[in-house]
């Protein structure tokens, strides 16, 4: 890892498209942040791209193996179907990967899978985002991310 590259923000959507388009509305774009966006395809649905890259300015596109990130972009990211947990080795790889570089944001819909990864990038010094569940938090504050 160099000083050069971005702050990686780890954004797990479990649920589809949920919160996540005013999430990405809120996100600052320009600074020296790239994200990742690992969501389900068969629960986003087939116009999610176009509702996704509606909400935010930034370029949105899939992510590719050895793909350098580039900074103000978002990617998107389908889960490991060979893998039983795919939202914690996400957040495992991110955590190992940028360590206190990397940031994970886990959106609601994720069952069990995800806190065994989330609590990794905490271990590595990166900083963790849990949205909440229950009545009245249907929508995540992306305040949040820039406090």
């Amino acid at each position: 890892m160099t000083s050069g590259e971005p702050f990686v923000i780890g954004i797990a959507a479990p649920g589809g498209l949920g919160s996540l388009p005013s999430l990405l509305g809120g996100l600052p774009v320009g600074a020296d942040l790239a994200y990742v966006i690992l969501a389900n395809p068969r629960h986003l649905g087939d116009d999610a791209m176009v509702e996704l890259q509606a909400a935010t300015p930034m370029s949105l596109g899939p992510i590719e193996a050895n793909f350098a990130l580039q900074r103000g972009h978002a990617y998107l990211l389908p889960p490991d179907q060979s893998s039983a947990n795919p939202i914690d080795d996400f957040f495992t790889t991110l955590a190992d990967r940028w360590g206190p570089r990397s940031v994970g944001v886990l959106l609601a819909g994720g069952g069990a899978d995800g806190p065994l990864g989330i609590g990794r990038v905490r271990e590595r010094g990166g900083l963790c985002l849990v949205q909440e569940t229950g009545p009245g938090a249907g929508r995540f504050n992306a305040g949040a991310l820039r406090s």
